[in-house]
């Protein structure tokens, strides 16, 4: 096994002087492996910190082995009711007691056996403890499409988290992890002003691996996997970067995604592994309810106490939410209390489009289908079916997505543009060339697919846009930097909402038949 060590941020906190800590970062992001590590440190495993940056400072007392009580919030049944979950959380409660050989009583709330049990603690090992809380906020997530739930099991959960503050004097150090941070509601401020350490620069590398990780643990299975893939070296690190890196949690670091690259360097190819990790349906629901679209979080400005403090009370703000899950990450922004947001790279912006297009066209089946037809339109330079699957995409999109004070070309060009990165195709948009702006270009099987939009106010236009679309490209040279092209106008008419003529080299036809 290969572990890239970031103990050093384990030194970090413990050297800190703080004891409580908070670290939020989406699923699959390697938040449980730092939970298992302090608990492996302050559990005195020596053996598993051999050649780590940590090692040398296990005799000290701050390092020092300790009873440890940890908790996975995760595991907590949700789907039986108030009372499963209550019994859920005593039977959790009960199994981290006797890992410590405490024996609790069957017939107490879930909170007064917390409490019993970090009392017995310090009084069976007469040294304070440790405590490590993976997923505070599972449950509640869990349960956002089921608000009143939701509510009683919050409830519950701060009752239970109270007891770290009220036993404070018997814990040497708490660490938290979680999605969320649920400010509101009472749920986060039980834990006795942790130090949140989710956007802080000297944490920004704490999960996820840093290309220069990646190199130096990593080398012998890259050159195998740029063998596989008939890539130099430096080509196929470019691609991983692209498909993987990008996730940034304090403006400036850039992480991988430890899941999605360890299997790539695994199976030693590229694939959508963050859609197939498992994708929540709420958030599906959550995009088909807010009529979201792929275009409007790009380059959005948010105020940094915005992220640190987000509302999470059943009327969030959009951007937090898909930052929490992952689907945003931070950039650099106008000054020192602002971020901006964009998708963090290729896998996570094949994932939201795909996401989009199966919550409009209302189930994954239908989107395999588009997927399969739009790929044969490509391989087989069929203008007519590539046509036809974008009018049904047009055409799935729910009435409130055309209710804007301005339709243009733009706004047609977005939702056909996330037709395309659903299929992994990384079409290249408003691309420049060396005389002008082409709306997209779709490189697939060796042939390049150079189109150009134009939205018409009626039928009388459509062919004269046609032919305007057809000369632009041809004038402004797009095709120039392709050997084997197939050129392709597009006409939509924005009062029937679909493309309703459409020209390909020089040939035209109506969509549905011949001109």
């Amino acid at each position: 096994m290969i572990y890239v060590d970031k103990t050093a941020f384990i030194a970090e906190m413990i050297d800190s002087g703080k004891r409580i800590f908070f670290l939020s970062r989406p699923r699959r992001f390697g938040k449980s492996l730092t939970v298992s590590t302090l608990e492996s440190l302050f559990l005195g495993r020596k053996e598993l910190f051999r050649g780590l940056r940590v090692e040398s400072r296990l005799d000290e007392e701050e390092f020092g082995p300790r009873p440890v009580i940890r908790l996975d919030m995760s595991k907590l049944t949700t789907t039986q009711g108030v009372e499963g979950f209550e019994k859920s959380l005593c039977l959790s409660t009960a199994i981290a007691a006797k890992s410590l050989g405490i024996e609790l009583p069957s017939d107490y709330s879930s909170n007064d056996l917390f409490n019993l049990l970090l009392i017995n603690c310090y009084e069976k090992y007469n040294s304070s403890a440790a405590i490590l809380i993976d997923e505070y906020d599972s449950p509640v997530t869990k349960l956002s499409d089921k608000p009143d739930e939701a509510d009683f099991v919050r409830k519950i959960l701060r009752e239970y988290y109270m007891q770290i503050k009220a036993n404070d004097d018997l814990l040497s150090f708490v660490f938290v992890t979680g999605i969320t941070k649920f400010v509101r509601g009472g749920l986060y401020s039980v834990f006795n002003n942790p130090s949140d350490i989710s956007l802080r620069p000297e944490y920004g590398a704490i999960t996820g691996f840093t290309l220069e990780e990646i190199e130096r643990c990593y080398d012998e299975q890259l050159k195998e996997a740029a063998l596989i893939n008939k890539k130099p070296l430096k080509t196929l690190l470019d691609d991983i970067n692209n498909f993987y890196n990008g996730f940034c949690f304090d403006g400036t670091t850039y992480v991988y995604n430890p899941y999605s690259t360890l299997l790539f360097l695994d199976t030693k190819m590229f694939d959508n592994f963050w859609f197939d990790s498992g994708t929540s349906g709420q958030l599906i629901s959550y995009l088909n309810e807010n009529n979201l679209t792929f275009e409007q979080f790009r380059g959005a400005e948010i105020d940094r106490a915005k992220i640190l403090s987000p509302k999470w009370d059943g009327d969030e703000d959009p951007e937090i939410y898909l930052y929490q899950a992952g689907y945003l990450s931070l950039r650099p922004g106008p000054s020192d209390y602002e971020f901006r947001l964009d998708y963090p790279n290729t896998e996570v912006k094949m994932s939201i489009s795909r996401l989009l297009v199966e919550s409009f066209l209302g189930s994954d089946k239908n989107a395999r289908t588009m997927r399969y037809n739009v790929v044969s339109a490509l391989s087989n330079s069929d203008p007519s079916l590539l046509v036809n699957e974008i009018n049904i995409l047009l055409s799935a999109l729910p009435g409130e997505h055309y209710k804007i004070e301005k339709r243009n070309e733009g706004f047609y060009c977005s939702k056909i543009f996330i037709l395309f990165y659903i299929l992994g195709l990384d079409p290249l948009a408003e691309k420049s060339g060396n005389l002008g702006v082409a709306d997209f270009i779709i490189n697939f099987g060796g042939r390049s697919w150079i189109i150009e939009v134009k939205m018409s106010p009626d039928e009388k236009h459509n062919i004269i846009l046609a032919n305007a679309a057809l000369k632009q490209i041809k004038e402004k040279n797009y095709a120039g930097a392709y050997r084997d092209t197939v050129r392709l106008g597009l006409v939509i008419e924005d009062e029937k909402r679909a493309v309703t003529w459409w020209e390909c080299e020089g040939g035209s036809k109506k969509n549905g038949g011949e001109n």
